[in-house]
């Protein structure tokens, strides 16, 4: 089917390009699901509430969602981040089988997945929208547990990039280049230099009269930011260098920024009614959302736990070769059963069919043995929080009137306002956390 034809020219390309695994080929194909999916929803929002306007005469949407041409409006958004988190529900509900069923649902049928989501979408439109309403409440809390995992997915993502770059560096000062020194230093220099930016900014657009809460959260933002820099000139952690910081500070004013653009009180927030506003908020939280969902598409091991290591652990480094050693099934990729195996006399030219057959009997690292472990359950549970979490992201948690045509001038929400500084204060106390725990901890193996 076209369907499948083109996930797996996409799949294809993302190997040859990147080097990737079936598992993270499968992961990545979900990613791209709900993207188009979450983009689908996107342009029936933009384009085709006001192109079909004139067209409510012979396309009227069910009065469960509004009728005329409301279905085509804001509510699409809720009802097609429903259709998604009930598509992984199911997935999770196919995963728990752990067996060839499950396998050959999680890799293949991925046109029939498309029909799948856009049917449910479908379907949601007769669903009366008190039920919707009750979905996009609980999502609010869903979607807290989804910005706990991506707190923890940024603190090691910036420790893995600092480490690689430095390792870059030290090769090539052996080879006596210098490209990755200075790329280093520029990339630190620019994120320091956004870091001020968004400080001095800060101090302009949210500090109006009466606004003493807000200096105070900027203030201590600026605290936090020199704490982490001493610590790391400091070598509280050995592996963490400025880059790691200056990376980690630049995301501290990000987040400083998106919690103070949501306070409801227009005279301490200049931008609470510019509809830039929004747009910037949407884009790189949409931004932020897609590298989470591709952290765990190359990072995430299969273990029962599901838990994700913090700050100091280096995940990217020989990933690939401990992702199937969690299995609980004792496979080894190709590579590591090359090393670790007595030499064999057999014929090397037949090794890659041995391993073809391996997989298609069930038996290699994507066989059915490899989904006797929780890891599938818990990536489509991810998926299902990362559904419900792009609601919320959409619609400044909730704040716009899922009845409306078109999302209206940006409106700051409380609610939104709330969870953004929990968001930020809590990043913060763990990258902090990350850097002193080493010295806290002597005998704990953070390495």
């Amino acid at each position: 089917c076209a369907g499948g034809v083109c996930f797996q020219c996409f799949c294809s390309c993302f190997q040859s390009f990147f080097g990737a695994t079936l598992k993270q080929q499968v992961r990545l194909s979900y990613v791209l699901l709900t993207s188009f999916c979450i983009l689908v929803s996107l342009l029936i929002l933009w384009y085709a509430a006001p192109t079909l306007s004139w067209f409510v005469y012979f396309i009227e949407c069910p009065e469960a969602s509004g009728g005329a041409d409301y279905c085509l409006g804001i509510s699409s958004i809720y009802r097609m981040s429903l259709a998604l988190s009930l598509f992984y529900l199911y997935m999770i509900l196919m995963m728990t089988c752990k067996n060839q069923v499950s396998r050959s649902w999680n890799e293949g049928g991925w046109f029939a997945k498309i029909v799948i989501v856009f049917l449910i979408f479908f379907g949601l439109m007769f669903v009366p929208n008190k039920y919707i309403l009750y979905y996009a409440e609980v999502s609010q809390y869903f979607g807290v547990v989804f910005i706990l995992f991506q707190i923890v997915m940024w603190v090691d993502l910036f420790y893995s990039w600092g480490e690689k770059w430095i390792a870059y560096y030290d090769e090539s000062r052996e080879m006596q280049e210098s490209c990755w020194k200075y790329s280093i230093i520029i990339t630190t220099v620019l994120m320091y230099a956004g870091s001020i930016y968004l400080i001095i900014m800060s101090f302009k657009w949210f500090n109006g009269e009466g606004c003493s809460d807000n200096v105070i959260k900027i203030v201590t933002t600026i605290v936090i930011i020199i704490l982490i820099a001493i610590l790391t000139v400091l070598r509280f952690a050995q592996n963490a260098s400025l880059l790691t910081s200056g990376a980690g500070s630049l995301f501290i004013c990000y987040l400083l920024w998106s919690a103070l653009s949501s306070d409801p009180n227009t005279t301490c927030n200049a931008l609470g009614r510019k509809k830039s506003t929004l747009i910037i908020e949407q884009v790189l939280g949409f931004v932020i959302l897609l590298l989470a969902l591709i952290y765990v598409t190359i990072t995430s091991q299969q273990e029962t736990s599901g838990n994700l290591s913090m700050g100091n652990t280096n995940i990217a480094a020989g990933l690939v070769d401990k992702e199937t050693k969690n299995d609980g099934e004792g496979v080894l990729e190709e590579g590591e059963a090359d090393a670790e195996a007595p030499p064999r006399a057999t014929n090397q030219a037949a090794e890659p069919q041995q391993q073809t057959l391996l997989q298609n009997n069930g038996q290699g690292p994507e066989g059915a043995d490899s989904y006797k472990s929780n890891y599938h359950i818990a990536f489509h549970f991810i998926m299902l929080l990362s559904s419900m979490y792009v609601l919320l992201l959409l619609t400044n948690w909730g704040n716009a009137n899922y009845l409306d045509r078109q999302l209206p001038q940006y409106a700051s929400a409380s609610t939104a306002h709330r969870v953004k500084l929990g968001y930020l204060w809590t990043y913060s106390a763990l990258f902090i956390w990350s850097l002193i725990a080493p010295k806290i901890c002597p005998g704990r193996d953070f390495q």
